[in-house]
């Protein structure tokens, strides 16, 4: 009978292995590719130093059979028979190890110590290792093994559990022989997929998610969950750099990763968490950064992610250049202040100082606090400094002119106030432009052109009259001389004896181009006491020559303050003399003249034609006071001059257009033009030059 019987058990087996080693081939596949892992050391670690079985769970059937734990000693988990009794079929002793919610095994690695004793029919013993019920290695005597030993190293393709154990096997009634039968594993390293990310259970908050907050040391709260392997450590990064990498929960004695990998849990860290990140914002240089929060499990994979936000770092005070004091060391003139102040959206604050001429007697003066400063009397014989204060969070700090910048250099100090000349009569102003094509000295105000000379005599208007018409040689007023010719034309409004104004940061004689021919004007208005005058309405009055006629109106008002200063804007506005008239009295503080340059446009839709055509260009004079009669001339460009070559009037909307026929141009070559508008006349700016325009030929 044991002949018989044997045979059939052996296939048996064989047919156990075969299927056990399709099993592991198909656990294989199933692990699921690129994910993330960690790894739970059971036993002792890779370097033998003693670790827990946490996670592990012993089971047993049948008498006389055993699980024990040696790890402690160097040993391992082992599982064995009694080798002095028999075992029935079935009976067993097994460790188990089960993956974690929202995980799977991946693979084990340990080293293992197995030995099957002798068999009969229908009963032999065997130590089997499985991963969810599939064998993946066994040694029995009927498979031709009696003993296995070393490392073992073992796919476990996403199982949920794996088992080792000593087992009675056979069929059933049968019975084990008596003998040594056992199996124990020790440094035992499983590893664990965990394809769930964290979440943040709500927004961040705190200081370092705060754009307007400058504080130095800020911190950053949040609460986060995961679903596998647990919160292990969270990261602050600022402009994509790691500047804070800590635990998420310092005092968990679990979450911890050994030095050669591997936790000591298999599920090491928390799964709820919530989280502070304080950050020293002293390691960033001032300015803008992004910063954004990272929450890792315990993959070191996944990760749960916020932000970025924007924040400001203002540690350092403003840095404060040197202090540029300009204007005249006299009397009754203006001095201005400036220095460049870099930090963070700094303020900026002035004081005056007075000095006396060693350097010596400091003394704030009071209320000496903008950027200009109108001397007085007090300062003859004196040194005035400007002391410029930059604030932001970062603290202030600040910096004096030096007592010998700007207007005193070289020893000098304030001067008193020289005695008034008698004011002048009105002028007769002649003016040249420029020659054609030449922007030399004399021609820098007529843009190019044919020169250009007039004379005009003009009538002083009174304060009431709008228009009061002066003869002229021209049509053509002289390059800048309609402003001169605006200036001469108030010199008649009578002049108010009982108050003075002094003008703020303002010269009697401005040029500037259209675009910024807006002028702030401020000052502070006195009686003839001294004493500020109070709520005074001031008119600005602009004075325009245009075709020979003075035209004055109205463009503003302002009203002074308590202490008599007053601060307002002239709109934009052609070549003119502006003056500041007190109601009820006159004429207050100087004329101001603003020589201002005109704008024309030119374009042309013919950028290439051939020789015997005609290329076509047109514009528009722009900046008010636009209409028919304005003359234009088209300028060609030879070698490094501008020469006329057509003349253009405009039209009641100030447009243009003229046409330039090309006869001995026999070679492919590209011409530059520009069109130029003269000053005075019906217009009463400055001459204007438009863009280049380029027209290829042939």
């Amino acid at each position: 009978m044991l002949t018989t019987e044997r045979p059939s058990f052996r296939r048996f087996a064989v047919r156990t292995i075969l299927l056990a080693s399709l099993a592991v081939a198909l656990l294989w596949l199933a692990a699921p590719a690129g994910a993330a892992t960690y790894e739970v050391d059971s036993c002792q670690r890779p370097d033998n130093s003693s670790v827990g079985v946490e996670g592990w769970t012993s089971s047993f059937s049948g008498a006389y059979v055993y699980v024990g734990n040696a790890c402690a000693n160097g040993g391992g988990l082992g599982t064995s028979f009694d080798p002095a009794y028999e075992h029935g079929y079935g009976e067993n002793a097994a460790w188990s190890f089960r993956a974690p919610t929202g995980t799977s095994l991946q693979s084990l690695s340990a080293l293992r110590d197995a030995r099957a004793g002798s068999d009969r029919p229908f009963g032999s013993p065997l130590t089997v290792i499985s991963a969810d019920g599939a064998v993946l290695e066994t040694c029995s005597t009927p498979v031709g093994c009696d003993s296995l030993t070393g490392s073992v190293a073992l796919s476990l393709g996403g199982a949920g559990t794996v088992r080792f154990a000593t087992e009675c096997g056979g069929g059933p009634g049968g019975r084990c022989p008596a003998g040594d039968s056992h199996i124990s594993l020790r440094r035992i390293r499983i590893t664990l997929n965990d394809n769930s990310a964290p979440a943040l259970a709500r927004a961040p908050s705190g200081t370092l998610t705060s754009s307007s907050d400058t504080s130095r040391v800020r911190s950053l709260s949040y609460s986060a969950t995961d679903g596998g392997s647990g919160l292990y450590r969270h990261r602050l990064l600022v402009d994509g750099a790691v500047v804070v990498d800590q635990p998420v929960d310092p005092g968990s004695a679990s979450c911890v990763r050994h030095a050669l990998g591997g936790f000591a849990s298999p599920t090491p860290c928390p799964l709820s968490s919530g989280g502070t990140v304080d950050l020293d914002t002293a390691s960033l240089a001032d300015g803008a950064h992004q910063v954004r929060l990272e929450v890792y499990d315990a993959t070191g994979s996944n990760k749960a992610t916020e932000g970025p936000w924007s924040i400001t770092v203002d540690n350092t005070p403003p840095a404060v250049g040197e202090v540029d004091v300009r204007g005249t060391a006299r009397e009754g003139e203006i001095l201005s202040c400036a220095a460049p102040v870099a930090g963070q959206s700094p303020t900026v604050s002035f004081q005056w100082i007075r000095a006396n001429a060693d350097g010596s007697g400091l003394t704030e003066i009071p209320g000496a606090t903008g950027a200009v400063y109108a001397l007085t009397g007090q300062d003859v014989s004196r040194k005035v400094l400007c002391r410029v204060t930059g604030r932001d969070g970062g603290g202030s700090s600040d910096r004096t002119s030096t007592l010998t910048g700007g207007p005193f250099a070289n020893g000098a100090v304030v001067e008193s106030k020289p005695a008034e000349p008698a004011p002048a009569p009105p002028t007769t102003g002649t003016g040249t432009g420029g020659a054609a094509g030449q922007d030399g000295t004399n021609g820098a105000d007529g843009a190019a052109g044919a020169n250009d000379s007039s004379t005009s005599t003009t009538t002083n208007a009174t304060t009431s009259s709008t228009t009061t018409k002066s003869s002229s040689t021209s049509n053509d007023s002289a390059n800048g001389n309609v402003a001169a010719a605006a200036s001469a034309a108030v010199a008649a409004v009578p002049q108010c004896t009982n108050s003075s104004l002094t003008l703020f940061g303002s010269v009697a004689s401005i040029r500037r181009s259209y675009n910024r021919s807006r002028l702030r004007l401020s000052g502070r208005l006195v009686g003839a006491d001294g004493r500020p005058s109070v709520g005074q309405v001031l008119k600005i009055v602009q004075t325009v020559v245009r075709s020979g006629s003075v035209q004055r109106k109205t463009v503003g008002t302002v009203r002074t303050t308590a202490d008599g200063r007053f601060g307002t804007t002239a709109p934009p506005g052609p070549s003119r003399a502006l003056q500041l008239i007190e109601e009820g009295c006159g004429a207050v503080g100087r004329v101001i003249t603003q020589r201002v340059r005109g704008a024309i446009q030119a374009r042309t839709t013919t950028r290439r034609v051939r020789n015997g055509k005609t290329a076509r260009i047109r514009g528009r004079v722009l900046g008010g006071y636009v209409g028919r009669g304005i003359p234009v001339e088209l300028q060609v460009k030879v070698g490094r001059r501008w020469r006329d070559v057509k003349h253009a009037m405009t039209n009641s909307r100030g447009e243009y257009k003229v046409g330039y026929r090309f006869t001995r141009t026999y070679v492919r070559y590209t011409y530059s033009f520009r069109v130029v508008s003269r000053a005075g006349g019906s217009w009463p700016f400055m001459a204007a030059k438009s863009r280049t325009v380029k027209v290829r030929v042939n």
